[in-house]
C-alpha cells in the first residue's frame, strides 16, 4: 500500500488550516534533530506532572484558604519516517485533572506534527544542523471538564543543533497564531545545552518560555540515558514567572521499529 498521497493529503490539511486559540503545551523536553529511519516506525511515551502556584481564596465565612490544582498527562507519541528528511507523527495526550472541586480524566487535544530536515552538521557541508516544521491541535479534548482548548491550535517551529565535542547546543523557536479577543499570539523560545557525562548518559540544562497572553519562564535540569536500542529521559522544570507553574516534571522513553 502506497502510503504518501495519505500523508500528502495531511499535509494540505495543515497547511490551509485556519489558525485560531493556542494552547501552552504540556511539559516538553527541547527538542534535537534526530529523526525516524525512512519506513520506520518510532514510539514514544512519557508522563509529567505539573503543580500550579497557589491562589487564595476566601469561604463563606471569610476565612482564607491556600489551593493548589494538578495536572498529569500520558503523551504517546508516534512517528513516521517518510524519508530521511521527512518526518510525521500522531501525538495523543490523557490527561489527568486535580482541582479542588472535581477530579476529571480523558484524553485531550490530539496533535499531528510534521518536521522537515534543512541542514544536516554531519555530512560536512554546513555548521549546524536544523529543521522546520508545522504542528496542528485538534480540539478533541472535553473543554467544560478542563481536558481540551475548545479551540483549533496551528503552531510553526523552528530547531537549531550545533554539536562541539561532547556537548550538543540547541535552540527551538515556535510561533502560535491564535485566533479570537481573549487570547494574543504566543512567541515560543528555548535553548539548551546537552553534555556526554558517560557513553550512554548525558545531562541536559535547559531554558524555556513562552510569551503571549501568559508570561511562563522555566529552568529545567535533566538527564539523557541511551542503551539496547532504548532512549530515555528525565528533567524537572522550575517555574521562574509569575504566570509559571512551581513545578512539573517529565519522564519519556522512546523506541523504534
Amino acid at each position: 500500500m502506497n502510503v504518501r498521497p495519505y500523508l500528502y493529503g495531511v499535509i494540505a490539511i495543515l497547511l490551509f488550516s485556519s489558525p485560531a486559540i493556542a494552547k501552552i503545551r504540556d511539559f516538553q523536553f527541547i527538542e534535537d534533530l534526530t529523526f525516524t529511519m525512512p519506513g520506520e516506525v518510532s514510539f514514544d511515551q512519557g508522563m509529567n506532572n505539573a503543580r500550579s502556584r497557589r491562589f487564595v481564596k476566601t469561604d463563606a465565612a471569610g476565612n482564607t484558604l491556600n489551593t493548589e490544582n494538578g495536572r498529569t498527562v500520558v503523551p504517546t507519541n508516534i512517528a513516521y519516517g517518510v524519508s530521511e528528511k521527512f518526518e510525521l507523527s500522531l501525538e495523543v495526550p490523557y490527561v489527568f485533572l486535580d482541582n479542588t472541586v472535581d477530579d476529571y480524566n480523558g484524553v485531550g487535544d490530539i496533535g499531528i506534527r510534521q518536521k522537515m530536515r534543512l541542514s544536516d552538521q554531519a555530512d560536512g557541508k554546513a555548521w549546524i544542523s536544523s529543521a522546520l516544521g508545522l504542528r496542528f491541535e485538534a480540539p478533541t479534548g472535553d473543554m467544560k471538564r478542563g481536558l481540551g482548548n475548545g479551540k483549533s491550535d496551528v503552531e510553526l517551529f523552528g530547531i537549531g543543533m550545533k554539536e562541539a565535542g561532547i556537548a550538543k547546543f540547541l535552540v527551538n523557536l515556535g510561533y502560535n497564531f491564535v485566533g479570537g479577543e481573549k487570547y494574543a499570539n504566543e512567541f515560543k523560545y528555548s535553548a539548551g545545552v546537552n553534555a556526554i557525562i558517560h557513553p550512554g548518559f548525558s545531562f541536559l540544562m535547559e531554558f524555556s518560555g513562552v510569551a503571549g497572553t501568559k508570561d511562563e519562564r522555566y529552568l529545567a535540569p535533566g538527564f539523557l540515558f541511551e542503551m539496547r536500542g532504548m532512549a530515555g529521559r528525565f528533567g524537572t522544570q522550575f517555574g521562574i514567572s509569575r504566570d509559571s507553574y512551581k513545578y512539573r516534571w517529565n519522564f519519556s522513553t522512546t523506541s523504534n521499529f
